[in-house]
């Protein structure tokens, strides 16, 4: 009876292995700041990298999306306010954000002396189509080249209308968007249709980064299309602001809470190293990371001043092995019984020699 349940738990685990591979990367397009298709079945999104920089008027937002896999282009929506200027972002950005925000190293020393034998240590604690006229359903504002992208900016009055056209044009859209759709079109925002076709190659990894710039009365970081998404969203966005802004609490209950994992004044050059600032000038920067259901994402991310500019950095704690030491004592300790046993058993043996005598 044992052999026969532990074969039919082994045939359950294989069956739902083969069912993840089935609909694992059909089932994931959808990204944190909208829909997003990979061309290639097998390649999609995990995830995106975002920075807000944000001077109390107005907002830049640059965004880089991370492909799993490799693809011959992909397509998404970004939906942000109108008259939003589109450029194309540095490359490195992401890679020294990384790099500056990192956690702290700490060494953890270990004199005691070692009585396990194996096991795992404890783990250390991103041309043009034809157009309606403005107010129409759907209206094409414009097509424009930004480096490897194409970016068409949609505009209207009906989200039902809004994505028809983005399915009819390659573009991600299903009809459960379309009530965000319309949310957006209602705030008086524009639709951004990015296509993105490498020049040689495929894309694979880090895109690189679109920056979008628009006038904001506090910052946001639209994300609300991830509602509709397939999978469990996890997002990485930097804030940089003359104080700690720290992230909204959500309308609905997220798995986890939004995490600060930097916080901190740093040097503006980092943000960008090619302008130059005013001697002795600071931003703070805030590193939050968020994880959650896409069902529990129903406002886009928006970002207040915090009580105080506390600042914060995580600590990887690195474990280092120094129970040699104790061993050494214990051994030297030891050692030292035995000879003083040996002495005492010498001058015994000695003192009973003369006795005899």
């Amino acid at each position: 009876m044992r052999v026969r349940r532990r074969a039919a738990q082994l045939v359950a685990v294989v069956l739902m292995a083969l069912g993840l591979i089935a609909v694992g990367p059909a089932s994931s397009y959808a990204c944190a700041c909208g829909a997003m298709i990979p061309s290639d079945s097998g390649a999609r999104s995990s995830g995106e990298l975002g920075l807000v920089q944000w001077d109390g008027r107005t907002e830049t937002l640059d965004l880089s999306m991370v492909i799993n896999g490799r693809t011959r282009d992909a397509a998404w929506i970004m939906p942000a306010p109108k008259d939003t200027r589109v450029t194309l972002g540095e490359k490195a950005l992401f890679d020294r954000l990384k790099e500056a925000t990192k956690p702290r190293v700490e060494k953890r020393y270990h004199y005691g002396p070692d009585f396990s034998f194996g096991g795992d240590g404890d783990g250390a604690g991103a041309g043009s189509d034809a157009g309606g006229a403005p107010g129409a359903a759907v209206s094409v504002e414009g097509t424009s080249t930004v480096g490897p992208f194409q970016v068409t900016t949609l505009s209207g009055t009906d989200g039902s209308a809004v994505n028809s056209w983005l399915t009819s044009h390659g573009y991600p859209a299903r009809p459960d968007l379309v009530p965000s759709l319309q949310s957006y079109l209602d705030q008086g925002w524009r639709l951004y249709a990015v296509k993105l076709t490498p020049t040689a190659g495929q894309l694979q990894g880090e895109l690189s980064p679109l920056r979008m710039t628009f006038p904001a009365a506090k910052p946001v970081y639209p994300i609300r299309l991830s509602e509709h998404a397939k999978d469990f969203q996890s997002v990485v966005v930097y804030v940089a602001a003359a104080h700690r802004m720290d992230q909204d609490l959500p309308t609905a209950p997220r798995d986890e809470a939004p995490g600060v994992a930097f916080a901190r004044w740093v040097d503006p050059t980092l943000l960008d190293p090619t302008r130059s600032y005013p001697s002795g000038q600071r931003v703070f920067l805030t590193k939050t990371m968020t994880h959650a259901a896409p069902g529990q994402i129903d406002a886009d991310f928006t970002y207040s001043r915090a009580a105080a500019d506390t600042e914060y950095q995580e600590v990887e704690y690195v474990d280092v092995d120094r129970s040699w030491v104790s061993e050494l004592a214990i051994a030297v300790v030891g050692l030292l019984v035995l000879l003083g046993g040996v002495g005492w058993a010498v001058r015994r043996g000695r003192g009973r020699l003369r006795t005899h005598s």
